[in-house]
């Protein structure tokens, strides 16, 4: 819409009078007399102790935002006729056996037979403004477009002087579709009737919407207990219709019986594949499936060791709401490259634990989803168990994010929760929790990865910044990082077979950065990038450093401390920046009130390049767009 408009606004517009001489849009159906006389026409003119004073009805249950805009309607009207400030607004609740006061203005779907009159000459993509009896109805088959009628009414039937409209005024506003029918085995895809199981209600939902927007079919959902088993049915989940059983950890399956279709998901995410599965199918035919047995398809999660070595084979739960990266941000050559030697505009990307929107956090499943997201790095927690093997893990312990709890004590493992006392063995019969853990999240079948693990999916792909220095050192060599464990990076390069992967950064100076890196090139003719964290101060001379002792495009720099859009941070970032030239610089923000895109606009806007983030669904979105702007800009 143009404006928002309350349902308030447009009741009242509607009461003074409409303009049917307004010529309307393409794409409208109108139907209105040629000839009106002064009897046929209904004159919504008087708010206030008039005879006849209408009131401005939306659903019961309508949706926050169809209210909103119903109340913003109201106060448009108002705004031009004054007199409509009295007219009363309510909702379509009526006693059992009533169907509703006289002189009503019914916005939305509500559950009037005038709506439902409307609603049966509409597809999902059109609106209508329609006059029956004394009632006048304003509906969209969507909330969306239910807003659009109350704009075009607004704009074609309210003016200073009030709103009149005939009798039998009707205008509907057609959208596009690319079929005309749609249909399921020879019937049409409105006929069939969306059934859920508890639990599945949202997954309804979806579908319809889904099926609305592809299709152009307004289909109704039901819960499986409030309908008697009809021949067309759309049935998700376990009902009285059909028992599907459990669905697999993050798989689905579609069935098909009759003319009935049966789908089974292990979550709204799994459900929202298989839709795909039935819409992309109608697509293929053209707007038909003559066969519903070709219908039938599943999802099994693939074995864990292949969609390491492929993670090609893992599904994207988010795969349906959001893109995978473009080519240009999946290209590992310009990635490594942007990183050594100066970005030139292009926004780069960290992502703080991997995406745990989705997935676990630091799971494999949560860097294979960065990875098609377009993240350019990866900041890992790394842990040694008991027999000394890295693997990702935030805290010393495994409560939070397994089932650890459950084992602790048992026969053959032991009596505490930390990861060094757990061999690898024990680690991993564990499984770990959904998104951050904590006591109510729901278990995965996910287990907890190896550092080796993650480097072979992040070869040739992905950076990786590795935290928790406390427990583990880069390299071999005992005059580096004194104070930390004795489990090496390195060992897990080689079993890997990947040296580019891992930036050296954290806890280490910027001498021991140069010395870790010209051993590794000595040991495997690769030179590994140098990630130096440092304070804004400290950066012109770990620069110099860095340039004196390292090839030219193997360092850049990241600024200690989280970014902060306040002047002393600003001028802090930009004087430092200002001083190292046109070398590569990060920095971190992660808290909830600065972990947002007008912050980044402003950590871009200072010089920085680099951007770690607990959102990375929403950098990656960024990232394109600045990119969008800067290839308009040539």
């Amino acid at each position: 819409m143009k404006k928002t408009l309350p349902l308030f606004l447009l009741v009242a517009m509607l009461l003074i009078g409409c303009n049917s001489d307004t010529p309307a849009p393409a794409g409208t159906d109108t139907t209105a007399p040629a000839d009106t006389t002064a009897e046929e026409v209904i004159t919504m003119k008087t708010f206030v102790g008039g005879e006849n004073e209408y009131t401005l009805v939306r659903p019961e249950g309508a949706s926050q935002a169809l209210i909103d805009q119903v109340i913003a309607f109201r106060a448009d009207i108002v705004k031009q006729i004054p007199a409509a400030s009295s007219m009363p607004f309510s909702d379509d609740w009526v006693k059992p056996g009533e169907t509703g006061k006289p002189y009503e203005i019914l916005v939305g779907r509500t559950n009037r037979p005038e709506t439902e009159a409307v609603l049966a000459d509409l597809r999902y993509h059109d609106y209508a403004i329609r006059v029956i009896g004394d009632k006048l109805v304003i509906l969209g088959a969507s909330d969306e477009k239910t807003a659009e009628a109350m704009n075009f009414f607004l704009e074609n039937c309210v003016t200073a002087e009030g709103i009149t409209l005939p009798s039998n005024y009707s205008t509907i506003v057609r959208g596009e579709y690319a079929y005309e029918n749609v249909t399921l085995g020879g019937v049409p895809l409105q006929q069939y009737k969306v059934v859920y199981a508890t639990g599945a209600a949202e997954a309804a939902k979806q579908l319809a919407a889904s099926f609305g927007e592809e299709f152009g079919c307004i289909m109704e959902t039901y819960a499986a207990n409030s309908l008697d088993a009809g021949e067309y049915e759309i049935v998700l989940g376990s009902t009285n219709r059909k028992q599907l059983g459990s669905a697999g950890f993050y798989e689905y399956a579609i069935t098909v019986e009759g003319k009935s279709i049966y789908v089974n998901g292990y979550d709204t995410y799994a459900y929202e594949a298989a839709i795909a599965t039935i819409r992309d199918a109608i697509i293929a035919g053209s707007g038909s499936v003559s066969e519903l047995s070709s219908l039938a398809a599943s999802y099994t999660l693939p074995d864990r060791q292949a969609y390491i070595k492929d993670p090609s084979l893992l599904y994207m739960r988010w795969a349906l709401r959001d893109d995978v990266a473009p080519d240009w941000l999946l290209d590992y050559d310009a990635r490594k490259a942007a990183l050594g030697s100066g970005t030139n505009g292009r926004m780069m990307t960290i992502s703080h634990r991997a995406d745990f929107q989705y997935y676990p956090e630091n799971s494999i499943e949560s860097i294979i989803s960065c990875y098609y997201l377009g993240i350019d790095i990866l900041e890992l927690d790394i842990q040694p168990t008991k027999d000394n093997v890295l693997v990702l893990m935030h805290d010393t312990t495994l409560t939070r994010m397994t089932d650890a709890a459950d084992y602790i004590g048992k026969p053959g493992y032991p009596n505490s929760d930390k990861v060094s006392d757990w061999t690898l063995e024990q680690i991993k019969t564990l499984r770990l929790k959904e998104h951050q853990g904590g006591g109510s999240a729901k278990l995965t079948q996910f287990r907890v990865p190896t550092l080796e693990e993650a480097l072979i999916v992040c070869k040739n792909r992905m950076f990786v910044v590795p935290d928790k220095q406390d427990y583990w050192k880069y390299i071999d060599t005992d005059e580096i990082m004194k104070t930390s464990g004795n489990a090496y990076l390195y060992t897990d390069m080689v079993a890997a077979d990947n040296y580019e992967s891992i930036l050296i950064s954290y806890r280490v100076t910027t001498a021991e950065g140069v010395n870790i890196q010209k051993q590794i090139k000595d040991r495997t003719g690769v030179t590994p990038l140098i990630y130096i964290r440092v304070t804004a101060d400290a950066m012109p001379g770990n620069y110099v450093l860095m340039q004196r002792s390292c090839a030219e495009g193997t360092y850049l720099l990241q600024i200690n401390g989280a970014f902060t859009p306040n002047d002393s941070t600003i001028n802090s970032y930009v004087k430092a920046i200002s001083q190292v030239g046109g070398t590569t610089v990060g920095a971190w923000t992660i808290t909830d009130e600065t972990d947002i895109a007008s912050v980044w606009q402003t950590m871009q806007d200072v010089g920085i390049d680099i951007i770690m983030t607990n959102h990375p669904h929403e950098l990656v979105d960024f990232v394109i767009a600045n990119q969008e702007k800067l290839n308009a800009a040539k």
